[in-house]
């Protein structure tokens, strides 16, 4: 089929109810991905985030404020395209913190995928033995890392929820203190681990858990962080190499 056809097609169910209530909406996740993909694979040269992607983000407008324009007018990066998933949510656990809730992101499978696609950089994370991840958004993100590194998981929790022996330290958040336990036994001594987290913005809780591997002999390689918040200056406290995908 010609690229002209393909194009037609996708851009006919773009024009399906928007995700907002309307009768049908329920239609256009599915059709916008199941044409995107047939339009991909058959088109080599359109890139996910060159066309797929942003298409459906700007077409589907599912954020207030989100802004006018096309990809191409904006400038978009694959971070900004993500970062149109991250809800802000002010006061919130305590008054004067700004929340990012990433569950807009996580609801979304195109989403999530090529979230974890940014964090896995092969190139960048090469000998990896261990993903080692904090409680608890760390979780959602960790194992399938892990995954696509070909490494093994490795919790790290708050204290009294691990069942054997622990290793124990305290983290300081931006908005308190926390006890943070690491299985005495998870990790061997010289094993090459990448630390991964959500969020990276105190550095508290990356810096104590830094602290716990390399009490058990473990060689802290870097760490990977979805959402950096710039302002608080979190890399500073950590010795390892910081890679985060998207910056506030």
């Amino acid at each position: 089929m010609k690229t002209e056809r393909w194009q037609e097609l996708f851009e006919q169910a773009l024009k399906f109810p928007r995700r907002c209530g309307q009768p049908g909406a329920h239609l256009r996740g599915s059709l916008e991905t199941m044409l995107a993909r047939l339009i991909t694979s058959a088109l080599p040269s359109i890139e996910l985030i060159g066309y797929k992607e942003e298409k459906i983000v700007w077409e589907g407008n599912r954020h207030v404020g989100m802004r006018s324009g096309t990809p191409a007018e904006l400038n978009v990066t694959p971070e900004i395209i993500l970062k149109e998933y991250i809800t802000d949510i002010h006061d919130y656990p305590k008054n004067g913190v700004i929340f990012r809730d990433i569950t807009p992101l996580l609801l979304r499978p195109e989403m999530l995928r090529h979230a974890i696609d940014l964090m896995t950089t092969v190139d960048r994370h090469q000998d990896i033995e261990l993903v080692v991840a904090l409680e608890a958004r760390g979780f959602l993100f960790g194992p399938a890392i892990a995954i696509k590194l070909g490494a093994g998981f490795v919790p790290i929790r708050k204290a009294g929820k691990l069942p054997r022996e622990t290793l124990r330290a305290h983290a300081e958040l931006e908005y308190g203190l926390v006890e943070i336990e690491l299985h005495q036994d998870a990790i061997l001594k010289g094993q090459k681990t990448l630390l991964v987290d959500d969020v990276l913005a105190t550095g508290g809780t990356a810096k104590a858990a830094i602290e716990l591997i390399r009490s058990l002999g473990g060689e802290v390689t870097g760490a990977q962080f979805l959402i950096e918040l710039d302002s608080l200056n979190g890399r500073n406290k950590l010795d390892i190499p910081v890679h985060s995908v998207i910056h506030y």
